[in-house]
């Protein structure tokens, strides 16, 4: 479904992804981790072009883009890409001047120029489906994050997308809103919705990944199923940069654990 060869991208001097390959399978659920600023969110929002990256490619179904391109084949195939996926940001990013049924029904009406019944109907059907269709006629500011967060998916299921993005979906949320959304993916997942979720939260792509991908200073440091993974590595060790610091981000740990006894 995916296929990413070599990506790289830079902000200025810095190189943020120096060499990224990954593939994702149809109805594969792909969990992103690593450290802060190893390059998950720039990636992700290179899938969909909302930033642009210096060389390598990206094809998702049988669009293929890359830096190579005449402009005008690039903006053309970037269009047809984006109509594969829906992405769904960390502060939710609802339009709050519309009702949630508003925020649902806004990109089907004005982009794909639907229907307006059935896109009523099928706007009420996706609020049903999160759980929050009880909130259809009110303003995002009176939902709670947990709620908000369940009405910016459907607003991306809105465009039956082939790839549904997600950048840190629960970090926003405390622990009991983080329930309510991991049983909203959870549900995604088994109807083989394909899905690239980055996170920090080790328990939540334990639970949600099929596969885990971790980050590290710019490429692809190890791809498996969680169990694989997760099986001989603590969590801060996956957080931590990768190469060469297992040694001393187990010491820190037990530094801090001596600490927490005294």
């Amino acid at each position: 479904m995916i296929k990413v060869s070599h990506l790289k991208k830079s902000h200025g001097a810095l190189g943020v992804l120096r060499d990224v390959s990954v593939e994702i399978d149809r109805g594969d659920v792909a969990a992103i981790i690593g450290p802060s600023g190893c390059g998950k969110s720039t990636f992700l929002r290179c899938l969909n072009g909302l930033e642009s990256f210096d060389s390598g490619s990206v094809c998702v179904g049988n669009v293929t883009l890359s830096r190579d391109l005449p402009p005008d084949v690039q903006r053309e195939r970037l269009a047809a890409m984006r109509r594969q996926m829906g992405m769904v940001f960390q502060q939710f990013h609802l339009f709050p001047h519309l009702t949630v049924l508003g925020n649902v029904m806004e990109a089907p009406l004005r982009v794909l120029g639907a229907n307006a019944k059935a896109t009523l109907e099928k706007a009420e059907q996706l609020l049903d489906r999160v759980g929050v269709l009880a909130k259809a006629h009110e303003k995002p500011a009176r939902l709670s994050g947990g709620e908000q967060q369940r009405v910016a998916i459907a607003r991306a299921l809105a465009m039956d997308p082939e790839v549904m993005l997600f950048d840190e979906p629960t970090s926003a949320l405390d622990p009991s809103l983080m329930q309510e959304v991991l049983q909203v993916l959870q549900s995604l997942a088994r109807t083989g919705q394909t899905m690239v979720i980055v996170t920090h939260d080790m328990a939540f792509a334990r639970r949600i990944a099929t596969t885990v991908h971790v980050f590290g200073e710019g490429t692809v440091q190890r791809s498996g199923p969680p169990e694989t993974i997760f099986c001989d590595a603590e969590p801060e060790v996956m957080l931590a940069p990768v190469r060469g610091n297992r040694g001393a981000v187990r010491a820190a740990m037990r530094h801090r654990v001596r600490r927490y006894k005294h």
